[in-house]
């Protein structure tokens, strides 16, 4: 019955979070399979996504420009 009433929702929307801000996206491909972070010792910032594609290397270190 689960597995109906899941199937039958629609699609799920984004999801809603207090005291966070969207400053900017990046989706060159909307299938993802990973995300992790990285902080090199002189303070850069980079995001590695897994994706169909290949790997994304995005440097995150001004958010509001990736």
């Amino acid at each position: 019955m689960l597995s109906l009433a899941l199937a039958t929702a629609g699609p799920a929307g984004a999801q809603t979070a207090r005291d966070v801000a969207l400053l900017s996206r990046f989706d060159p491909t909307s299938t993802y399979s990973a995300c992790w972070g990285y902080t090199s010792p002189g303070g850069q910032e980079v995001a590695l996504l897994g994706a169909s594609p290949g790997t994304y290397i995005v440097d995150v270190t001004t958010p509001a420009t990736p």
